[in-house]
């Protein structure tokens, strides 16, 4: 069914507003467009609030990324100053066997 875009972004408002899905019923229905071929080339339409929910799960994915990278580039020059992974343990609050992993593959 194609409908023009002054009648999708009607129906898209209407549910954006009046059909509030929480996380389990939106992965059900991303899961469902999925499964369907011709439908999931819909995917690209669906509703603004979609696309910046997945900029916004993008954005959380890059900041614990870049997070966990300067952690262990912190974590990296500490060890090459001599501190030992215990006592950067408890200026980091990072587990010691966490230091340590960090110690071997940056074989420090």
């Amino acid at each position: 069914m194609e409908l023009n875009p002054a009648k999708m972004e009607l129906i898209y408002g209407f549910f954006e507003t009046y059909l509030q899905l929480n996380e389990e019923e939106e992965n059900q229905m991303q899961e469902k467009i999925t499964k369907l071929p011709e439908e999931a080339k819909l995917k690209l339409k669906l509703p603004n609030s979609y696309y910046e929910k997945g900029i916004e799960r993008g954005f959380e994915k890059g900041i614990k990324k870049g997070i966990a990278r300067g952690i262990e580039k912190i974590v990296t020059e500490m060890l090459k100053n001599g501190l030992s992974a215990k006592y950067i343990s408890e200026l980091t609050n990072i587990s010691e066997e966490k230091v340590k992993e960090i110690q071997s593959k940056n074989e420090v």
